[in-house]
């Protein structure tokens, strides 16, 4: 569903002190080729699920990735409007935690999905995964561009909607 994919990887399941996300070509894998590296975020802390898009052109055109460990959600933005660049890094824009009711467990970013409208606008999927499966949700959220260009005065997501998700153990 793409040309590229972002994968986390965590070096110990216990502690989440360290993590890492690659960044892989897919494009080949449709004719029987393995994919390509490209580059990796190195973290200080442990990454449970990762999402990838691009900005349309209009935009900026650069590659936003969201990062989430459990109820706290990181969102980098590269540095180049292509992958190859030399050059290329990702910047870490904004750090913080989205749920809206701590207590419900209603939007840990154990499974994040993005998404980029022709508009520019762009979307954040939420889903928890509870271990009880009493309180799962998915929720999403619409970016806005505050996040990513470090504008502080106006807030980082706006729920668009919420879903419960009766998934048991």
């Amino acid at each position: 569903c793409g040309s590229f994919m972002a994968m986390g990887i965590e070096k110990s399941a216990s502690g989440n002190l360290e993590s890492e996300i690659h960044i892989y070509d897919i494009r080949n894998v449709q004719i029987n080729q393995p994919a390509k590296f490209i580059t990796k975020i190195q973290r200080k802390e442990g990454v449970n699920g990762v999402a990838i898009t691009k900005e349309t052109s209009g935009n900026g055109g650069k590659y936003i990735v969201a990062a989430g460990e459990g109820k706290k959600i990181s969102i980098y933005k590269s540095t180049h409007s292509s992958l190859f660049d030399p050059n290329l890094k990702f910047e870490l824009m904004h750090n913080f935690d989205i749920c809206d009711d701590k207590d419900e467990f209603n939007a840990s970013g154990s499974g994040l999905a993005l998404i980029t409208q022709k508009d520019g606008s762009i979307f954040l999927i939420t889903l928890n995964d509870n271990d009880g499966g009493g309180k799962s949700k998915m929720n999403l959220y619409k970016l806005n561009r505050s996040v990513l260009s470090l504008n502080e005065n106006s807030p980082y997501f706006q729920r668009v909607d919420s879903k419960d998700m009766p998934i048991g153990d």
